[in-house]
């Protein structure tokens, strides 16, 4: 496997002799665990086959054997290469254009020179905009769209290992949101598209917010979707079924299915199908707006199957304007607890300086808030990171995370399951157009670290500290 992390196609080569088997298994050990795939090499010869695309790092690899199933000596199993061809496809939900807003987007090459195609979908799934470039290593290109008022869905596939972001803005607002990767490839907990999702936090006129949640088939044939409506404690649970989703197309949920007023809760999304085509994989973002003053939109992407483990990077109590807060849904069949475990960003005594909190009996599918300002023993001005941990093995969470910020609304994001020894960022700046970048690094390792941080100009050249 190469040494440079990232998404990768694996093909394997069917040779031209002794390649009769129906079902030729490979294992294929990646950054998100381990998968399966067969090939029928019967008939072919001297042949490329792809097994998948997955996010691959050294240490990484692919294995074969014989148990195929088949009759002892019926069928010859053919082995030769192995290479691994590094790809992309990105989905970004929501590209908004008028009523005061419009939407960006940043396309990062993270390997080697790369032909980056674009695509705009209206929300019948019909092509809108469409465009490519080749982006040189490590640079960043912005592309916008000459497009009508309306929303939009993106799609951007690479031949490179590709990352996108998209900054929509407003007046005195925005948000800043990264893409989906297809099915199996990307962190589970904020990135991956499947055929069910969640969203930890949903409101309808809830303290004056109202959520949203845009729906975009990646498919390729029309889907219907189940969006089921988890109420908290008090709340009630409602179930709406969109209208049939075209594959590309696009369909925005809001509050009004749920009979109740005001509500607070979680989503469960649920692909279907439509007549006898199987559920298409789906990626979402909620959306939350409010009217009150100051208006803000903020978003955070829905999660494919969360962890039991996870992190959030960037947490504040009353400092910098800033405070935090976390909802917690489990994504799992049994109740559990969950341990949040807040650590300050220069901690150097684990025992004595982290403190743990307990959400209890979180039912499945339920989902819990937790403010920092209501937490007593953090003290004004705190600021660090949480680790979330079930105590019940192996029961998933997702975790939803707003920073609110008393002027302008703040913003939202999803926790992460893992780390990755190399994370890319596709947009900073640096007083550019009144906008400053920061970032918050969060060590998972349990030891000490080193990181080194790079920075590249748009073109892809490597700044230094001289520049």
């Amino acid at each position: 496997m190469p040494t440079d992390e990232g998404i990768y196609e694996v093909l394997v080569y069917v040779p031209n002799q002794y390649a009769t088997t129906w079902r030729a298994p490979y294992v294929i050990l990646h950054r998100n665990g381990t998968s399966s795939a067969m090939v029928d090499q019967n008939g072919l010869s001297n042949q490329w086959v792809s097994i998948g695309t997955y996010r691959m790092a050294a240490g990484d690899y692919v294995y074969t054997h014989d148990a195929t199933g088949e009759g002892s000596n019926q069928r010859w199993l053919g082995v030769d290469n192995v290479k691994f061809v590094r790809r992309s496809t990105t989905y970004a939900p929501l590209i908004n254009q008028g009523n005061g807003w419009s939407s960006t987007f940043y396309v990062r090459s993270n390997g080697g020179d790369a032909r980056a195609t674009f695509n705009v979908f209206d929300s019948s799934g019909v092509r809108q905009c469409y465009g490519t470039a080749m982006i040189t290593a490590h640079s960043s290109v912005p592309f916008a769209c000459p497009l009508l008022n309306g929303v939009y869905s993106l799609v951007v596939d690479g031949s490179q290992d590709l990352s996108v972001v998209v900054y929509t803005d407003g007046a005195a607002r925005g948000s800043l949101d990264n893409g989906f990767l297809p099915q199996g490839v990307g962190d589970a907990t904020f990135e991956q598209a499947g055929t069910v999702l969640y969203a930890p936090a949903f409101y309808k006129n809830y303290f004056s917010i109202n959520s949203s949640v845009s729906i975009v088939n990646v498919g390729s044939v029309p889907t219907t979707v189940n969006v089921e409506f988890i109420g908290r404690t008090g709340y009630t649970n409602t179930v709406h079924t969109t209208p049939n989703i075209p594959a590309g197309g696009r369909v925005t949920v809001n509050g009004s299915p749920i009979p109740q007023t005001p509500w607070v809760g979680s989503l469960r999304l649920t692909s279907t199908g439509v007549g006898s085509s199987p559920a298409q994989p789906i990626v979402a973002m909620v959306n939350d707006d409010t009217t009150a003053n100051p208006v803000y939109s903020r978003s955070y992407n829905a999660t494919k199957f969360g962890s039991p483990l996870v992190y959030v990077p960037a947490a504040y109590r009353n400092q910098w304007g800033f405070n935090t807060g976390l909802v917690v849904q489990n994504l799992g069949t049994s109740t559990t607890d969950a341990t949040l475990t807040f650590c300050p960003r220069l901690v150097t005594d684990l025992s004595n300086e982290c403190h743990p909190f307990t959400i209890n009996n979180l039912e499945p599918g339920k989902a819990q808030g937790v403010l920092l300002s209501n937490l007593s023993f953090l003290s004004d001005g705190w600021t660090g990171s949480v680790k979330l941990q079930t105590t019940t093995s192996g029961v998933p969470i997702a975790v939803a995370v707003t920073n609110s910020y008393d002027n302008v609304g703040g913003y939202n994001f999803s926790a992460t399951g893992r780390g990755g020894r190399t994370v890319f960022l596709p947009y900073a700046a640096k007083n550019a157009n009144g906008i400053s970048t920061g970032y918050t690094v969060r060590n998972t390792s349990g030891m000490t670290i080193t990181v080194q941080a790079l920075y590249y100009n748009q073109n892809g050249t490597r700044r230094t500290n001289a520049d």
